[in-house]
């Protein structure tokens, strides 16, 4: 699928996801991290291990998408592939396994579809009078 853009939208895209918003979301963080006060309920303050857990709530999202990024690198590495974070083509790009499932072979793709072309008579001359 190929939907022209204008490379000014394209340098845009790029500008925001790699510099914009990783830059955003690290202030966010370690403003919420600094200005952070201890949980509570009205006069009553939560232990330390609730403390503790609230911290790692908010870590976790982050966690996530810092181990996948670190894992792919490794395995990119190890493979000798490209290792960039911001190379998206591999990830679009079919592999050797892809294709249909084992149980549904390659002759029969589409073939699904032919029942809403039967009555159709694609001889047929068309219609350009009034």
């Amino acid at each position: 699928m190929s939907i022209p853009v204008p490379w000014i939208l394209r340098w845009f895209w790029k500008i925001c996801w790699v510099c914009i918003t990783p830059v955003m979301i690290l202030v966010i963080l370690v403003i919420s991290f600094t200005t952070r006060k201890k949980d509570q309920h009205e006069d009553y303050v939560y232990p330390a291990a609730a403390q503790a857990l609230g911290y790692l709530i908010e870590l976790f999202p982050l966690a996530i998408v810092v181990f996948v990024a670190l894992w792919t690198f490794w395995k990119n590495w190890r493979d000798k592939r490209e290792g960039s974070f911001l190379a998206a083509k591999p990830l679009w790009s079919p592999t050797e396994e892809w294709g249909p499932r084992a149980d549904r072979p390659m002759e029969k793709v589409g073939a699904v579809n032919m029942s809403y072309y039967e009555d159709v008579d694609l001889d047929m001359e068309p219609k350009t009078e009034l």
